[in-house]
């Protein structure tokens, strides 16, 4: 999963080329979670939450805190846990066709696919020779929250 995570990284150089081959653009409406090309750590308050005070919302930290977890359970237990096995029948390179379904499930960030496809071939490789989904959802957390 390290392996994984660091080929992530690496793949992240990959996206402003596959965007401007593509086409494609972050939309407008996206939440600055999900826009890559905003830093949190370098824009304006009302950039990240337009007509929503966030400061002392606690309460909004822990609402996004737990609908992030429960977002990365259901798409590895989906994914890796009910799918992948039942895909076993396509063959040796299942795993490689269920990380292929699993980026592009992510088509609200289709920009994103150069890392989304090298981080959903790792986890769905792991998956399948550890029979395990633990990995799988300690890579999505940390993908999530690194690589922004």
């Amino acid at each position: 999963m390290i392996i994984g995570l660091a080929l992530s990284l690496l793949a992240k150089p990959l996206i402003e080329p596959f965007m401007r081959i593509t086409g494609l653009q972050i939309p407008d409406y996206m939440p600055f979670w999900l826009d890559t090309s905003i830093d949190p750590t370098k824009v304006e308050i009302n950039v990240l939450s337009p007509g929503y005070p966030l400061k002392g919302n606690f309460i909004f930290l822990i609402v996004m805190t737990i609908a992030l977890l429960l977002n990365i359970l259901a798409e590895e237990i989906y994914f890796r846990a009910w799918l992948l096995p039942k895909m076993h029948s396509l063959g040796k390179w299942s795993w490689m066709i269920n990380g292929l379904l699993f980026a592009l499930y992510h088509t609200f960030q289709l920009w994103l696919f150069p890392v989304l496809f090298v981080g959903s071939i790792t986890t769905a490789f792991v998956v399948h020779k550890s029979k395990s989904i633990l990995p799988a959802f300690a890579f999505h957390l940390i993908a999530n929250f690194f690589m922004r």
